[in-house]
């Protein structure tokens, strides 16, 4: 057979097989993190976060259209699961462009095989088989695949900068050509649309121009060169220019090379020709214009005389030289060409802006010049610097290393456990495979450096490698890995990254392959000597290249395999069918609880009019203003929008407000129909000038709520997730209502055992279990039913249990925020005296914790999460009768309760049982110490101090008013031995610093001085007592009164040094003036 058809034929079956593993283990739906996104503003073609990607949504939709029936193919390959065509037709670009990858470096290392090995000493099959192993082992590298398998840009990415490194190839296989540049034509098309996908692909431009420069430097440096740059510099740096006036300088550096050309090549001796004037004018205009960017110039915009002006000077210097002629002409053109696909963010999102329901995905709303260079810049994020160093620069090198560890050994990466991971070492997260390809790539590198003949060869595809790695390594100046961090001060000081960064190393990962399969090629040279059969030494590599590749698909395989991943999809469903009504509004915290719930609403259609809210969004003005004509109700106009500040200073909780706390009292406010009279507006600071709002949006939370929305009926459902910073809603509690996840406010106070307020027990029972009887047995089976569309009324568990399908840590948070509504229902049933149906919800919740816990190796006979809810389902048991079962959890977790702790609680148990005397000896814990809080046991507390004697209740009340238990300090007194007279000052003063009340204090006053026979503990407080009385009465203007406390406090109840209080002493608050 024809040797260069073999190379294509096994191009052809890499590609095959590489692009089936990656089909057959993509998820059917979407994942956490971008990828709802993308699939989402694809589906839409909407705008997604900076820089937007313009070119992957244009792609993924046209791929979104295709006629093509991936999802019975899917179904079939892996035993009936269910799959969103949708989604699986958009999967097929990384898929197919990951399978593509892997055949381009495999024909790349052929090629370079080839060179090297110029006088053929070696079989041909060799250049196949190192350029398998070349293609294969880094295609099933863990990061490599992740990317592949998810509508992410990743993949993409590098299939555009490794495909322009392989038309590189092709030029230089052709250089001696007339029309070999059309290959480099090619490579910049490519590169440069590779720019719309993502700016990654960028490592392949220099090393690009490094093969050209090393190759052909004639054909590449002339006087064409001087003038293109000076175009491409003073075009680029136009955009900044016209932006914030930055750029300045490479802008006038770019138009003094294009008059360096234009004089030198003489085409300024007749200035008074046509395109000598025009280049002239437009120099000077673009000269005038770019030092007074920001400001106007007869009438005209600084920014409209320097675009005008460069754009004719670079057209009238292309012309004049005839550029066309020359090949970086075309190169120029196909730079300009390319760079035109970022517009489509600008014209698509001038669109959305006067059509904002058309796609209600538009991150940054780029319809002005403004605010598309701030998305294409992504002047949201956080500045990107290469120095100073984010951490050290040695600990970076070390998360590095770690990173290229993880894509050949599988041993470290999916361990969650903090702990755990802080034993690792390096060697550990490199393992041999890890060592192995290390060394190997080094030796290749080496290798190629040496192959002085085709040094150009090096600096296209080595360059093109230690750009994409030690390049991106410098340029992105990475933090510490949130999940395995080489030092655990940079987790405690919060100088890690938000999720491992390594996948921006794809091209790297990818490219390293090469140097593997050249690194063998060494080794083969070295063997060559003492193998002298060609055939045995090709069956050699071949079956090393076969166990990498085997041991690469091996070990990645379960971490990889997303085929029955539903998890972010049920999330989300879970969300969105938790609200009752159809209509509303929705509140989310970040990516993984919002980017899913995009998907299931455009891309499936879920709940579509429910309006979300991302509260880290809601700091923007650009989002404020798209919620507001999505439908939410928000009252102020554009112009004040535009104008709200990111922070407002308030009279607030604490002070300050961020801007999503001002927007969502207003939808409050609207949607219960508040309207604030003119006179109770204030002024504050705004982005422009002063901005009026509500003085009442600016006021705590709690007067807020009296003010603003009790007693009054929302007409648009206001819904905070459960998933969602508390500190949003802190203090509107008492006024919502538990619909599944989502918790909705309401305009009355609820009354509910529940921290998350009210729940709406039977919808949400409804939900969870649609009514099962064992409800822990329908959602085990829930889990493993991949066959069947969800119902829109209930929630999904599809692989929650189901150990086939690997959890990460992404998929934690779901179990941990489906057992807090599973324990909220369970305390509602508790207290509604349902103690059967509360059991079967403590245990619901207990299989969510338990596989939480086991998710991250944690033991759960030693975590206090699921400690606490033991304890509190023990209490259901003693409601119930079952007092063995509640004896014997007091018993098994014992480790976590002090002795007077467990003790008390089996007082409860015995005073059920009808046991006094038992009962009476387990209260004497209580002597101890004054128990911890529990809303739970502590119901039961009064019963149990009753048992104890009145003498022991004296001191035992002054220690319940030290820990600020006020009530139940109020009802055990008057079981004390206190005589009435000395009690009542005491409840009196009980009472006065609860309320918190100067006028409380005056009335106590008139008491003194107080008896006190028989106070015990209650002594202490007089000294306090009388001097927080001499200054109520001096805030009254009573100073005769105000003396005589002054007196009673020296003659009856001088302070001793008091030992220090365990909580602070209750205090008197400031007094009003």
């Amino acid at each position: 057979m024809n040797g260069g058809k073999v190379k294509w034929y096994i191009a052809l079956a890499i590609f095959l097989f590489v692009s089936f593993i990656y089909f057959k283990t993509t998820a059917p739906t979407t994942a956490f993190w971008d990828v709802g996104e993308f699939l989402a503003a694809a589906h839409i073609l909407g705008v997604p976060h900076p820089p937007g990607t313009p070119f992957y949504v244009l792609l993924a939709k046209f791929f979104a259209i295709l006629p093509l029936p991936v999802d019975k193919l899917y179904s079939l390959i892996n035993g009936g699961v269910l799959a969103d065509p949708i989604v699986l037709r958009m999967t097929l670009i990384p898929i197919l462009m990951g399978g593509a990858n892997a055949a381009l470096v495999y024909l790349i290392t052929y090629d370079l095989l080839e060179y090297m090995d110029g006088e053929s000493k070696f079989p041909r099959w060799l250049y196949h088989v190192l350029g398998a192993t070349a293609a294969l082992v880094p295609a099933f590298a863990m990061r490599v695949w992740f990317n592949s398998i998810e509508v992410e840009t990743y993949t993409p990415g590098a299939f555009f900068g490794i495909l322009a490194l392989y038309f590189g190839i092709l030029w230089y296989k052709n250089r001696r050509s007339a029309e070999a540049y059309r290959w480099i034509y090619m490579a910049v098309l490519s590169i440069m649309l590779g720019t719309g996908v993502h700016l990654t692909v960028l490592f392949a431009l220099p090393a690009l121009m490094l093969l050209v420069w090393v190759a052909k430097p004639k054909d590449l440096w002339d006087r064409y060169a001087v003038a293109l740059f000076g175009a491409l510099f003073a075009l680029f740096a136009l955009l900044l220019v016209t932006y914030d006036g930055s750029g300045k300088l490479i802008f006038f550096v770019g138009l003094l090379l294009m008059l360096a050309y234009m004089f030198q090549d003489g085409k300024l001796r007749n200035w008074n020709q046509p395109l000598s004037l025009a280049f002239l004018a437009g120099l000077v205009l673009a000269g005038i214009g770019a030092l007074n960017s920001q400001g106007e110039i007869a009438g005209f915009s600084g920014k409209q005389l320097v675009t005008v002006g460069t754009f004719l000077a670079v057209a009238a210097m292309f012309i004049a030289g005839r550029m066309w002629n020359d090949w970086k002409g075309w190169v120029f053109l196909i730079i300009l060409f390319g760079f035109t696909v970022e517009f489509w963010i600008f014209v698509r999102a001038n669109y959305l802006h006067m059509h904002p329901l058309d796609a209600r995905i538009n991150e940054g709303d780029p319809y002005t010049w403004q605010a598309f260079m701030d998305v294409l810049l992504r002047k949201q994020y956080e500045p990107a610097h290469m120095f100073p160093r984010r951490i050290p620069l040695s600990e970076q090198i070390q998360v590095f290393l770690m990173w290229f560890g993880w894509q050949w050994n599988a041993a470290t990466y999916a361990i969650t456990d903090l702990q755990k991971n802080a034993q690792f070492t390096l060697m550990d997260h490199l393992g041999p495979l890890g060592i192995t390809v290390l060394v190997l790539g080094l030796l290749g590198l080496w290798e190629h450096w040496t192959d002085r003949k085709n040094r150009a060869l090096f600096w296209l595809v080595g360059g093109a490698t230690l750009l994409a790695g030690v390049g991106f390594f410098i340029a992105f100046n990475f933090k510490d890995s949130p999940t395995h961090p080489v030092n655990p001060i940079n987790l405690q000081m919060g100088n890690v990254e938000v999720r491992n960064r390594d996948y921006f190393y794809h091209p790297f990962y990818q490219l390293w392959g090469v140097y593997i399969a050249l690194g063998l090629f060494y080794l083969a040279k070295l063997l060559r000597d003492y193998i002298k059969d060609g055939r045995v030494l090709v069956g050699l590599f071949a079956v090393i290249g076969a166990v990498m590749v085997a041991v690469q698909i091996k070990q990645h395989w379960f971490w990889n395999d997303r085929s029955r991943n539903y998890i972010p999809e049920d999330f989300a469903r879970n969300i969105l069918t938790s609200a009752k009504a159809e209509k509303g509004v929705f509140m989310t915290n970040g990516d993984n609880d919002t980017f899913p719930v995009w998907f299931v609403q455009e891309v499936l259609g879920l709940k579509w009019p429910l309006i979300n809210a991302n509260l880290s969004l809601l700091n923007t003005n650009w989002y404020v203003r798209e919620l507001k004509y999505w439908g939410a109700p928000i009252s102020f106009p554009d112009s004040v929008i535009y104008d709200l500040p990111p922070v407002i200073q308030g009279v607030g909780d604490k002070g300050l407000m961020f801007l999503r706390d001002v927007v969502i009292r207003d939808m409050i406010a609207t949607s219960v129909g508040y309207e604030p009279a003119p006179e109770d507006y204030v002024e504050v600071p705004g982005l422009k000038g002063m901005v009026r709002l509500p003085r009442i949006y600016l006021a705590p939370k709690s007067l807020f709520a009296k003010e603003v929305f009790e007693g009054r009926e929302f007409k648009v459902p206001i819904y905070f997730s459960i998933t969602d910073d508390p500190e949003v809603y802190r203090g509107w509690e008492p006024y919502m209502v538990l619909e599944g996840m989502l918790m909705r406010l309401t305009g009355e106070v609820q009354q509910g055992p529940n921290i998350l307020g009210v729940v709406d027990v039977a919808w949400t029972d409804s939900l969870l279990t649609g009514g099962a009887e064992d409800p822990v047995k329908f959602v085990k089976e829930a889990s493993f039913d991949y066959y069947h569309r969800p119902s829109p009324k209930m929630w999904a568990y599809r692989a929650l249990f189901d150990d086939r399908q690997y959890k990460n840590h992404d998929h934690l948070s779901p179990y941990r925020n489906y057992a807090t509504v599973a324990l909220t229902v369970a305390a509602t049933y508790t207290a509604q005296g349902n103690h059967d149906r509360a059991i079967k919800f403590y245990d619901l919740a207990k299989l969510f914790i338990e596989e939480f816990l086991r998710l991250q190796g944690k033991d759960p006979k030693t975590d206090p999460q699921l400690f606490a809810l033991e304890l509190s389902r023990a209490y259901v048991f003693v409601l119930k009768g079952d007092y063995d079962k509640a004896l014997k959890v007091l018993n098994t977790y014992k480790t976590f309760l002090p002795p007077n702790e467990r003790e008390w609680r089996e007082a409860v148990v015995y005073l059920h049982m009808g046991d006094t005397l038992k009962a009476q000896e387990k209260a004497l814990a209580l002597l101890q110490g004054i128990p911890q809080p529990d809303p739970v046991w502590g119901q039961e507390l009064e019963k149990v101090y009753a048992l104890l004697s009145p003498e022991d209740l004296v001191d035992i009340t002054h220690e319940l008013f030290l820990k600020q238990q006020f009530d139940l300090a109020l009802k055990l007194l008057d079981r004390t031995s206190i005589p009435d007279k000395t009690k009542m000052w005491i409840s009196q003063l009980i009472s006065a610093v609860q309320l918190q009340d100067p006028q409380a204090f005056a009335l106590l006053g008139e008491q003194a001085p107080f008896d006190t026979t028989g106070a015990g503990a209650w002594k202490q407080e007089l000294g306090r007592l009388y001097e927080v009385l001499e200054q109520v009465y001096l805030e009254f203007g009573d100073t005769a009164k105000a003396e005589e406390m002054r007196k009673y406090r020296q003659e009856y109840a001088p302070p001793p040094p008091p030992p220090a209080p365990k909580v602070p002493a209750p205090q008197l608050p400031a007094l009003p003036r």
